[in-house]
């Protein structure tokens, strides 16, 4: 199975220049992701250390058999 996951992010760039000398620059960064993209993504890499998880007990398992 495989999810396809976009990100929508909007950059914004403003700079405001007062008089001589005085200059004032902002910027500012917004991401906007969709909450169940989210939730996806975390479920996703939920179920992938769980399957890595289960790998690791299966051998240790068949280690300890072969020393018994």
């Amino acid at each position: 199975m495989s999810v396809y996951i976009e990100n929508n992010n909007t950059i914004s760039d403003s700079s405001n220049i007062g008089s001589v000398g005085d200059s004032i620059g902002e910027y500012t960064q917004t991401y906007n992701t969709n909450p169940l993209d989210k939730i996806v993504e975390l479920y996703e890499r939920l179920l992938k250390e769980e399957k890595e998880r289960v790998k690791t007990l299966e051998k240790r398992i068949k280690e300890l058999e072969g020393k018994a």
